[in-house]
């Protein structure tokens, strides 16, 4: 396995507390690629909690339709990792169609968990790339 310069011994990554932008920057190994998927989605979760994130009590248009195209577009990329998330499409859908009716606060809503359960199913893909090394007998 290919370490780029100043990395850490094979092993070591999970020791590691503290990770410099720097390092992030560029992740040659595995163990990196993961850690660095795992930190943004973190973010991107903690972003949502904080209010960055279409909320579910704006009731117009525009905030369904920018919550929509997000959850769609997280459930795209879950789905490319090969992680999706039983009912997300179902929810999707159903969210879709609450947007139909003009019941944008519940439609937002649903978008909402959509995009959630899409990051939670992407941090699990970065987790499982390597779990299977546990799992199998030396």
């Amino acid at each position: 396995m290919a370490h780029r310069a100043g990395a850490p011994a094979r092993g070591q990554h999970r020791r590691r507390i503290a990770v410099s932008a720097e390092a992030m920057m560029t992740p040659a190994c595995r163990p990196c690629r993961r850690r660095m998927i795992q930190v943004l989605a973190t973010a991107a979760l903690a972003l949502g909690a904080w209010g960055f994130a279409p909320q579910a009590g704006a009731s117009d248009e525009a905030a369904f339709a920018a919550a929509y195209n997000a959850a769609a577009e997280a459930r795209k990329a879950v789905r490319k990792a090969g992680f999706e998330w039983r009912d997300l499409r179902t929810l999707l859908r159903e969210s879709k169609k609450l947007g139909e009716k003009g019941e944008y606060e519940k439609a937002v809503e649903l978008a909402n968990q959509v995009q959630r359960q899409a990051e939670l199913g992407l941090m699990q893909a970065a987790e499982q790339e390597s779990a299977w090394e546990t799992a199998v007998l030396k």
